[in-house]
């Protein structure tokens, strides 16, 4: 089967219209994002049956747009938008380095974020309105750590868990930046 990016207005199903070079591929094309009122959505696509996943943008006016990348990135994840699309973020496969959180800006060029003093690898999940506070996690590239983070202005700072969690992520964020929420893991592996 194929899949198709896709998003609901209401109880109405609408195709998002694939870009120039949009291969669609079961299970690789979703939506992850979204602007202020559904546009833009942001997700990510095979260009090609042999290509790498890269992140887009979708706009009602503009269509599909890929977003651009940098040298020695594998693969590029667009997660999250500021709610006119001119900030977008998510993740990339750096080689050698681990996945790395990452922004795109409004012409589409890429900045790899930042992470916590200690981490290597990291990715953003979620965007302000303004798209100046992106929240995810950043740890040691599959260790047994992780952090939730919050990044102000490009500059990443620690979100606090309780005592003994081992895991914490930062979700998503509200559109004025000041409430957060994610989940965390303790010793026992719960999920709270």
């Amino acid at each position: 089967p194929t899949s198709w990016p896709c998003r609901w207005i209401g109880e109405s199903l609408v195709l998002v219209p694939p870009g120039t070079g949009f291969y669609p591929v079961s299970t690789l094309n979703p939506v992850l994002g979204l602007g202020f009122n559904g546009d833009p959505a942001v997700g990510y696509a095979l260009r090609t049956p042999s290509s790498a996943l890269t992140g887009f943008r979708w706009t009602e006016a503009g269509g599909m747009v890929f977003l651009g990348s940098l040298a020695g990135i594998s693969d590029t994840f667009a997660l999250a938008a500021s709610a006119d699309g001119t900030v977008v973020a998510g993740y990339a496969r750096v080689a050698s380095q681990g996945i790395r959180p990452v922004r795109w800006d409004s012409a589409g060029t890429m900045f790899v974020l930042p992470v916590l003093a200690g981490d290597t690898c990291g990715e953003v999940q979620g965007a302000s309105a303004d798209g100046r506070v992106l929240v995810g996690e950043t740890d040691n590239c599959g260790g047994s750590v992780s952090h939730p983070v919050r990044w102000v202005d490009g500059v990443p700072s620690p979100l606090p868990i309780p005592m003994g969690a081992l895991f914490g992520d930062a979700e998503a964020v509200s559109s004025d930046g000041q409430l957060i929420v994610g989940e965390y893991t303790d010793i026992p592996n719960i999920s709270h």
